[in-house]
């Protein structure tokens, strides 16, 4: 279960829960405060996932049945939906795991837990609820594939790569099954067949830059340097804010007696190696405080220093749902976007700060450098005297 569809979904009611009534008038209550929502994703992130109940094996079938009726879904969808579209995983467990209580085993609340707790990287808490998921709904194996990554990060490689191999058997085209598969045979010692599933993986996604990363470390480790290299380079260009092509650029030209390059690539793995290590710090805070705009603008100074556009992107979006209308936000977004490279990016956030602040001198003052870095002389000359006169004293 995706968070669109379950954000598409309101609360309804199914067997043995009791339905609210639309035409009853309900008592707007006062929402709960910083602190019990800080308790309460406390609470939600020390519960065991082993500790829910069980359904009784007869109510199985009722229960499947009352999966495919997605208009009598229980309540408490509508909450965890709101809970992810809000970037908020540790409520969204608390709300599953309520449901789950109410509703014993109901299938799509085991798996979009399962999968909450992958993200919030508790692979092991994780496997509960998706193998239970699973026990119920066997031929629904292909929407399981978390569940392989998750025993291949616990190291349990060789369960990994059986669950990769019931995925493709159901699923023969998800890439990231194969992927995996790759790595559970990688570790396991069969570097062949590793190598293999990834050349397939790369025919059936040729731009796949994990993948052709971890073709060029087999090929590195057999000494076909060359080979290795031109994986690496097509790994780098099709990912560069990823560390580990430019750990392995390190390597290989080093070897490849390219010094000069292999000096520059070691230095932007470890520029790429602590911001990795400072993003995660800070979605870890954000778990507790995903309201937290000071910590969503970090984030994005992160993602921007790094060049990592998509990641950005994605906190740009948080931030601006956090900051609705902001104009120092606006601002940031103009200057993280050109610093990160993305600068069609870039010309839309200039495009929003003329369109939305254009009384304030201090966007014309921004848009002025912006042009006058694009080469734009006419409007960087238009915006330099819009700020003029919107600065000059009254």
């Amino acid at each position: 279960m995706i968070a669109a569809l379950l954000l598409a979904l309101g609360p309804l009611a199914g067997p043995g829960v009791r339905a609210s009534s639309a035409q009853a008038p309900v008592a707007q209550a006062a929402g709960p405060t910083a602190a019990q929502l800080d308790a309460l994703r406390r609470a939600a992130l020390r519960r065991d996932p082993r500790a829910l109940p069980r359904a009784p094996r007869e109510h199985w079938p009722e229960l499947l049945r009352w999966t495919a009726e997605r208009e009598r879904w229980p309540e408490g969808f509508g909450a965890a939906a709101r809970a992810l579209a809000e970037h908020d995983p540790a409520r969204a467990v608390h709300e599953l795991c309520a449901l789950l209580e109410r509703v014993p085993d109901f299938p799509p609340a085991l798996h979009q837990l399962g999968v909450v707790y992958f993200r919030l990287q508790r692979y092991g808490d994780a496997a509960v609820p998706l193998e239970r998921f699973l026990e119920l709904a066997p031929e629904r194996v292909a929407e399981t594939r978390a569940l392989a990554h998750a025993y291949y990060t616990l190291g349990r490689y060789a369960e990994a790569r059986d669950h990769y191999q019931r995925v493709l058997a159901a699923e023969p085209r998800t890439a990231e099954a194969m992927r995996g598969l790759a790595l559970s045979h990688l570790r396991l010692g069969d570097n062949a067949r590793a190598q293999e599933l990834l050349q397939q993986l790369l025919q059936l996604e040729p731009e796949h830059a994990d993948a052709h990363a971890w073709l060029a470390q087999l090929l590195y480790d057999e000494e076909q340097l060359e080979a290795a290299l031109a994986e690496a380079l097509r790994a780098r260009d099709l990912a560069p804010a990823v560390p580990r092509a430019w750990f392995l650029l390190g390597r290989i030209q080093g070897e490849l007696g390219q010094h000069d390059a292999a000096r520059a690539a070691r230095e932007r793995y470890e520029t790429l190696a602590a911001a990795a290590q400072e993003v995660r710090g800070l979605e870890a805070r954000l778990v507790f405080e995903p309201r937290s705009a000071p910590l969503v603008r970090r984030l994005i100074e992160v993602h921007a220093a790094s060049g990592d556009i998509p990641a950005l992107r994605a906190a740009l979006a948080r931030a601006s749902a956090l900051e609705p209308g902001s104009f120092e936000l606006a601002c940031l977004a103009l200057g993280a976007l050109e610093r990160a490279g993305d600068l069609e990016g870039a010309a839309r956030a200039a495009a929003l700060l003329e369109e939305r602040f254009a009384e304030r001198a201090e966007t014309w003052r921004l848009l002025e450098g912006w042009f006058a870095r694009r080469k734009d002389l006419q409007r960087q000359l238009q915006a330099g005297e819009r700020y003029r006169r919107l600065s000059a004293p009254r």
